[in-house]
């Protein structure tokens, strides 16, 4: 009996896991960037995400110095694979497509999204994204750097001598 109850156990206790694994924010959308709630300066002023089972592809429509280019990227749920980031303005052939490896994972209800992991300030860039209360808010803090290919993707293992640049964006 003792055995049959431990199975059990360990059976209620795997579905709940997957349960809860399954019970992630779906942040597709599009969302608008608001200057009065960050901290700093966003590169894009809108962002469109589509996120699937696979993959969570992001169309940044850039602002400043890029005003009105669109990159296209894609995060790879929990393995690496090639950003193929593409500017509107380029075919996705064209030798200036960034191709750094991308990956994606959930910390809980956080998403963390880290490209370049090899690269340092010179392309290489964590995303740490949640939702606030309301769902209508994404919260966004940026690292703009790569954290290599063994960063356990918890938000927390970021050392916090990293500058991380505060963004909000609001659900259209």
């Amino acid at each position: 009996m003792r055995r049959y109850l431990i199975v059990a156990c360990g059976i209620v206790l795997g579905v709940t896991g997957q349960v809860s694994a399954r019970q992630t924010p779906n942040l597709t959308g599009a969302w608008v960037f608001d200057a009065s709630s960050s901290e700093h300066r966003a590169a894009a002023d809108r962002i469109e995400i589509s996120q699937s089972g696979e993959d969570v592809r992001v169309r940044g429509f850039l602002c400043c110095r890029q005003k009105g280019e669109i990159w296209t990227t894609t995060y790879y749920f929990n393995e690496w694979g090639p950003r193929n980031a593409t500017p509107s303005h380029l075919s996705a052939n064209v030798a200036r497509r960034d191709e750094k490896p991308t990956q994606a994972r959930w910390d809980g209800q956080t998403l963390v999204l880290h490209a370049g992991p090899d690269l340092d300030v010179r392309g290489g860039s964590v995303r740490i994204w949640r939702l606030d209360a309301s769902g209508q808010r994404l919260l966004e803090a940026v690292v703009n750097r790569g954290l290599g290919r063994a960063f356990d993707f918890r938000a927390a293992s970021i050392p916090t001598y990293y500058a991380r640049d505060r963004h909000v964006y609001v659900k259209q």
